[in-house]
């Protein structure tokens, strides 16, 4: 089901590009794209039998939606100049490493785990981050409105999610732990997905309203 919910969101940034544009946004429609391709590609290479596995798919992912997810929070984050330049250089340090992971450390043919563990945590830093500021802004706002605010807490949600799951996977495999025969892992995954994806497509639906702002009831 989370496939589809993928191809919405996609579909939802194609058509309200401009809308996410004005809203510095349009990062996203890139994030959704990246998803996509690499889904497909991924699902084709173990169906097509092309490959006796897809990881180098998957590590190709994420060298590619690590700086589109550095980039969208950069965007959105409300930093000083000089916070700018610091965020860009940990920016910079943290696709060299990635990269060094990948080419020279656990290879571009296994599943880079800890290239994983780390997007994710960067990820819920970074949400964190942006959903602290949104909460502490001085103007009074709807965050149910705010479509920063969907896809912020959907990558929180996602990240923290694959973390813990990730953290629990051999445990998991120990100790044989499935529901209807399926592996608790391969069952998490995709629900943490179309949550990933729902708040994808709120936040896009979202980014057509004008902003506002609210007076609060005394």
């Amino acid at each position: 089901m989370f496939v589809y919910l993928q191809y919405t969101a996609l579909l939802c940034a194609l058509i309200l590009y401009s809308s996410l544009r004005r809203r510095k946004m349009e990062v996203f429609f890139w994030i959704c794209l990246v998803s996509v391709v690499v889904e497909t590609l991924s699902g084709l290479v173990i169906e097509k039998k092309w490959f006796a596995q897809n990881y180098f798919v998957i590590n190709f992912y994420f060298l590619l939606s690590t700086p589109l997810f550095l980039y969208a929070f950069y965007q959105q984050l409300q930093m000083t100049p000089r916070q700018q330049r610091s965020y860009k250089s940990v920016s910079l340090i943290i696709m060299a490493g990635f990269l060094y992971n990948i080419l020279l450390g656990e290879g571009f043919n296994n599943l880079n785990i800890l290239t994983i563990i780390m997007q994710q945590f960067i990820n819920v830093l970074l949400s964190c981050m942006l959903l602290f500021n949104m909460a502490v802004r001085d103007d009074y706002f709807l965050l149910s409105r705010e479509p920063m605010f969907w896809i912020s807490a959907g990558i929180l949600i996602f990240s923290l999610g694959t973390l813990v799951s990730l953290g629990m996977s051999q445990f998991i495999r120990m100790n044989q732990i499935t529901i209807n025969n399926k592996n608790l892992y391969r069952i998490t995954m995709p629900v943490l997905n179309i949550i990933l994806y729902l708040s994808y497509t709120i936040g896009f639906i979202l980014c057509t309203q004008k902003k506002k702002s609210y007076s609060p009831s005394l």
